[in-house]
This record gives structure tokens, C-alpha cells and sequence, in this order.
């Protein structure tokens, strides 16, 4: 929800995934939608949903039956990992908001199954995550080690941009660019329709990051850094307002971006054996409250403040 019921502001609405959300951040107080209500002349909305790519935020915005002035769309990242993932199905529901085959799996696995899946998955997480915290707090080497552990005999923590998925996507990406354009222009059209205004916002990618180049494939990276510029530069960019903060943090003199512990360390010793000096390990640096990312996509209650004051620049 979000916290600020000025009357006496205009009413806009705020669409996108789990970061626009609030994934990453620790209240109600401090996502990205309540800083900018908090700061600027618009009381926002929050239609965000975790997963959601352009095609969801486009009919969340068409059932939405309430007045507003301004319709944001903080974008990109799950239009890109969702196109990329589903080129590698045959038959995929029109604008699949996941997944599919993975969610498809799951459905069918748990229909063979006599006992509550989701409970038991329920009660292994939590006690994984207890088990994690009370380790790293009191053995933090022991908690690196076991990062770096999983990250070198499993793939489940390697970046979505260092994976064959994504290399082998960067050929359909003018499709992609197409699609992007599509859902962005059917929005503005209908917020137009009912006197407001439509703005574009592509969200910040750890990856496209100097120091964090190394967490994307580099065919992968430089086919995605031209199809950023392609939309910048498009027709519906020059009508409606786009704003690109993929590389945003760059303009900020601090090399560490990120704040996770194992997956700094691991970044540090797995992938790289150049960047020894990018990292510093003191508990300062380490703070949540001095980082803007906990992943390659979620900011931090800092970073999310951070995206929010640059977003207000461009309301006006």
C-alpha cells in the first residue's frame, strides 16, 4: 500500500514487477512508489505485481477504473527474461507472465502428489532461512565458503544474462524491441484516452553496471545495451517520455553496488579472478543502508529512495 493520502495532489498510478512492487525493500515506508508520492506533486498507485512484464501492466492499466494524471511504466527486466525464456517453447499461452514451462512443471508434479506440496515447500523455506541467518551471523567465512560451494556445482545462482537462454535470444530481439513498443504505445494511448499522461522507465540492471560487466555474457550484454538504445531512439520515445536508468548508478562514486555478502564473495573468487579489487569486506560497506542492489534486478530502501528522487527530475 501506499501511505500518503494527500488530497490535495494529483493521482497517478504505478506499474511494472516486483521491483516497482517493493521486492528488496523492508516496509511500506520505503519503496520506490511511496518516495515519490512522499516527494513529489502526484499521490501514486501502486498496480505492481512480482513477474509481471509489459503485457500485465498493460491490462492492469485497462481495468483500472479509477481517475488519474499520470500512468509510469518502471520496466524491462521481465519482458526480457520472459520473451528469452519462452523462445524456447513451442506452444506458449499469449503473453505468458512466467515461466511456462517451469510453472507448467510444477502443476503437473504436484498433481501426482498425496500430501500439500506448498506446505511442506512452506516449512523447508522457512527453516532453510533460519538456518542461513543463524549461520551466517555467528560463521560468516562458513556461510561465504557454502556460497561459493553452490554457485560452482550448481547453476541455479548463475545470472540469467551469463546463461545459453539469453545467448541464444539476442537473434529474436528486434521482435522483442517490437513487443516492448507495442504494449508501451497501447498504454499511453489509453491513459491519453482518459486525459493523462504516460511515462517509460527502464529500470536499473546490475549488469549494465561498468564494474558488474562481468555478470552478463558479452554477446548477450552488447546485443541488449543496443536494443536499450533502440528504444530510446524510437518514434514512441519521441512522443512519450522514456527515461533510462539501466547503467543509472554509474553516475554515483562508489564501486560496490550490491548488498549480499555470498554472492559479493562468490563474484569475487567464481567468475572473475581480475576484479579482487572491487570489493571491501568491512562491515561498513557490507551495510544494507550504503548499497542500492540486493540482486542483479531489487534495490535496497537506499536505492529504491536514490531511483526515486531521479524519477521526480523528469515530472515536472
Amino acid at each position: 500500500k501506499n501511505l500518503i493520502n494527500t488530497k490535495n495532489k494529483s493521482k497517478g498510478v504505478f506499474l511494472g514487477g516486483s521491483v516497482a512492487f517493493g521486492h528488496g525493500v523492508t516496509s511500506n515506508y520505503t519503496t520506490i512508489l511511496f518516495f515519490i508520492s512522499k516527494f513529489s506533486k502526484i499521490n501514486f498507485k501502486n498496480l505492481a505485481q512480482p513477474v509481471w512484464n509489459s503485457s500485465q501492466e498493460l491490462a492492469s492499466l485497462l481495468l483500472y477504473d479509477e481517475s488519474y494524471d499520470l500512468s509510469i511504466s518502471f520496466t524491462l527486466a521481465n519482458d526480457i527474461n520472459t520473451f528469452c525464456h519462452n523462445k524456447l517453447i513451442k506452444k506458449v499461452p499469449i503473453d505468458s507472465p512466467e515461466v511456462f514451462s517451469l510453472v507448467n512443471q510444477i502443476i503437473e508434479d504436484s498433481k501426482k502428489k498425496l500430501i500439500n506440496y506448498s506446505y511442506l515447500n512452506e516449512i523447508h523455506k522457512k527453516t532453510s532461512d533460519f538456518m542461513r541467518d543463524i549461520v551466517y551471523e555467528n560463521f560468516p567465512d562458513i556461510y561465504n565458503f557454502l556460497q561459493i560451494s553452490k554457485r560452482i556445482n550448481t547453476d541455479i545462482y548463475i545470472p540469467f544474462q551469463q546463461t545459453e537462454v539469453a545467448k541464444n535470444c539476442v537473434k529474436h530481439f528486434e521482435e522483442l524491441k517490437e513487443m516492448i513498443l507495442n504494449k508501451q504505445l497501447k498504454m499511453y494511448q489509453i491513459s491519453r484516452s482518459r486525459g493523462a499522461d504516460h511515462i517509460i522507465v527502464f529500470q536499473p540492471l546490475l549488469h549494465f553496471h561498468n564494474d558488474y560487466n562481468f555478470l552478463s555474457n558479452e554477446v548477450f550484454l552488447e546485443n541488449e545495451k543496443n536494443l536499450i538504445q533502440s528504444l530510446i531512439k524510437s518514434e514512441i520515445c519521441k512522443k512519450i517520455k522514456c527515461i533510462n536508468l539501466t547503467n543509472f548508478f554509474d553516475t554515483f562514486d562508489q564501486r560496490q553496488l550490491v548488498y549480499d555478502p555470498g554472492m559479493k564473495f562468490c563474484y569475487k573468487n567464481c567468475f572473475n579472478d581480475n576484479i579482487d579489487n572491487l570489493y571491501n569486506f568491512s562491515k561498513s560497506n557490507l551495510s544494507y543502508k550504503n548499497n542500492f542492489f540486493i540482486d542483479n534486478y531489487h534495490l535496497t530502501d537506499f536505492g529504491s529512495e536514490i531511483v526515486s528522487k531521479e524519477i521526480i527530475k523528469y515530472l515536472n
